[in-house]
């Protein structure tokens, strides 16, 4: 909630966000109260879309890896990060396969 009442009380349109390098971001969206990581992550992945955004601390990219690749039930996420760089710079697509393999229904982002 916090992200939709700094974009309310700040007048903030998606002009806001073009030009901007994802670390500017980063900085201005986690000093926001409820925003974390993994909610940045989501919102460079699937609004400002980014073509290089892995969520370590996704459970779904950590259960997706360790089936795939490891045969173990979850990845731990420093793993899993040092395991994701191989997939630079289009770390989203492969976000996007992981979690695919684990509910295959067609989504549209």
């Amino acid at each position: 909630m916090a992200g939709v009442v700094h974009y309310l009380e700040c007048g903030i349109r998606d002009t806001h966000w073009q030009g901007r390098s994802l670390a500017d971001i980063r900085r201005e969206l986690l000093q926001l109260t409820g925003i974390g990581p993994w909610t940045l992550e989501m919102f460079a992945i699937f609004h400002l879309h980014e073509p290089d955004v892995f969520s370590p601390g996704d459970i779904g990219l950590q259960k997706a890896v360790g089936q795939l690749y490891f045969e173990r039930p979850v990845l731990p996420r420093p793993e899993l990060e040092d395991f994701a760089r191989r997939w630079a710079p289009f770390r989203t697509v492969a976000a996007w396969y992981l979690w695919r393999h684990l509910d295959p229904e067609p989504v549209i982002y």
